[in-house]
């Protein structure tokens, strides 16, 4: 299996699990955000680990040759963005996640969007 494969099928997986956490559960994941912001070392850390997978999957995977190869490339570069935020500004970046996690209908629309997402990219990663 080529490596951008295992990737689409990691990251799809992950999708699953955080839109089924989100369509079912909405005010737990509304007390999730709320505690990992108000949490400095939480967010550090993720971001930490965050950013140097995302810059390993960029090391790896750094071309749009393929649809693959584009979205692993995209996802690396979203997640080395991401973790860096968290290390730097972890409170403006899940700023931006409040009007989500304020409306249980949003987050639960959001949610099936995630799932439909991680659908998308088991089948991407599979074929």
């Amino acid at each position: 299996m080529a490596f951008e494969n295992a990737t689409l099928i990691l990251f799809g997986v992950y999708c699953l699990g955080g839109g089924m956490a989100m369509s079912f559960n909405p005010p737990r994941m509304q007390r999730l955000v709320d505690n990992f912001s108000d949490t400095p070392a939480l967010s550090y850390l993720t971001g930490a680990i965050m950013a140097p997978i995302g810059g390993g999957l960029l090391l790896a995977v750094h071309d749009f040759d393929t649809l693959r190869r584009g979205l692993v490339t995209l996802l690396g570069g979203a997640m080395l963005l991401e973790g860096w935020l968290m290390m730097v500004v972890p409170r403006t970046l899940l700023s931006a996640t409040k009007p989500l996690i304020g409306n249980g209908a949003l987050m639960r629309a959001y949610g099936v969007f995630a799932l439909a997402i991680g659908v998308a990219l088991l089948w991407l990663g599979h074929s």
